[in-house]
Parts: structure tokens; sequence; C-alpha cells
């Protein structure tokens, strides 16, 4: 476009000097935009590996958890065991009559054996109250890992 005179020079001036600073102005507003983005990726990564180091601390606690509960379900399973072997002595002596060497009669035998299976109903009772408070703590962190999980995949 070749201008006729002066003010349209000037007017054509103004307008491409006005087209200028809005392309400035954009260019200025997408630098900013641009390291927003790139703070918020960086905060992003930072909370990426907390979180990444959070999982790892998990997993070796639930790996922990599941062998202390697969050694507490044995025990449990040898006490349930000892425990009906206990009955069955128990029985058996109540049926033959066994006296102990002192020569107190079946009943004192009796009474012995049943001391011995209320122990033991008691060792059983103490480590089902372990596994449940177990197996609730490794509830509470499967759901906070979980939760770790949900917020990393976001």
């Amino acid at each position: 476009i070749i201008p006729k005179s002066d003010s349209e020079t000037n007017n054509l001036l103004k307008s491409k000097n006005q087209d200028i600073d809005k392309i400035s102005k954009e260019i200025s507003d997408s630098k900013i935009t641009l390291r927003n983005i790139q703070d918020d990726i960086t905060k992003n990564k930072e909370r990426n590996e907390e979180l990444e180091q959070k999982i790892k601390e998990n997993t070796l606690f639930f790996s922990d958890s599941k062998n202390q509960e697969k050694k507490i379900d044995e025990e449990l399973k040898q006490r349930r065991k000892e425990l009906e072997v206990l009955k069955k002595r128990l029985v058996e002596m109540k049926k033959t009559g066994i006296r102990n060497q002192e020569g107190d009669d079946s009943k004192s035998v009796v009474e012995a054996a049943s001391q011995i299976v209320a122990t033991t109903n008691k060792r059983l009772q103490d480590t089902m109250k372990e596994l449940d408070v177990i197996r609730q703590l490794l509830d509470k962190e499967r759901k906070a890992h979980t939760e770790t999980k949900k917020k990393l995949q976001n």
C-alpha cells in the first residue's frame, strides 16, 4: 500500500505499531504462561518422585506385613493343632480314669489338663488379636497405597 499523504503514512504507522505492540504483548504473555507451565511441571516432577518413594516404602511395609501375617497364620494353625491334641488327651484321660504317678486321682490330672487347655486358649486369643491388628494395619496401608497410586496417576 502506498500512502497518499503524511496523515495516511502516520495512520499506517500507528496501525502497524499497534499490531507490533499486540504481537509483543502476546509474546510476553506466552513467555509468562510458558514459565508458569514449566514451574508446574517441575513441581509435579518433585511430587511424583515423593509419591514414588512413598510407594517403595509402602511396598516394603506390605511385604513385611504379609510375611508377619503368614507367620502368625502358621503359628495359629500350630496352636489349634496343639489344642486339639490336648482336648483329645483330656477326653481320653476322662474315659480311662488314668492317675498320675503320685497316686492322685484323675480329677487332678483333668484339672492340670484343663489349665493347659485354658492357657493354650488364652495364647490363641492373644495371637488372634495380634492377627486382627496386623490385618487392620495392612488394610489401612492398602488404602493409603491405592490413594497414592491414584494421585500419582493424576
